[in-house]
């Protein structure tokens, strides 16, 4: 995610002027804003008749835009059954 110029530019005016970022569409902002990375792989596994369960595994690299905050690791899981 590439966030855009005007974005970038009025939160570098914020930061020179010592007044706290806007918030956006996200919540509150951390630190001025450029680009955000997301990797993510899946796979579901069948178990029994109708359940399953999904591993997921993420990779964030500049989480919420920033260089505030370091690179994530997520791990995740999913357990479905339709009976």
């Amino acid at each position: 995610m590439d966030m855009s110029r005007t974005v970038t530019m009025q939160q570098e005016s914020s930061q020179a002027l010592g007044v706290p970022f806007l918030s956006n569409q996200w919540g509150q902002v951390w630190g001025v804003q450029n680009w955000e990375n997301v990797y993510e792989a899946f796979y579901s596994f069948h178990l029994l008749r109708a359940t399953t369960l999904q591993a997921d595994f993420q990779y964030l690299q500049r989480p919420g835009a920033t260089t505030t905050f370091g690179d994530a690791a997520v791990i995740g899981g999913q357990f479905t059954t339709n009976f």
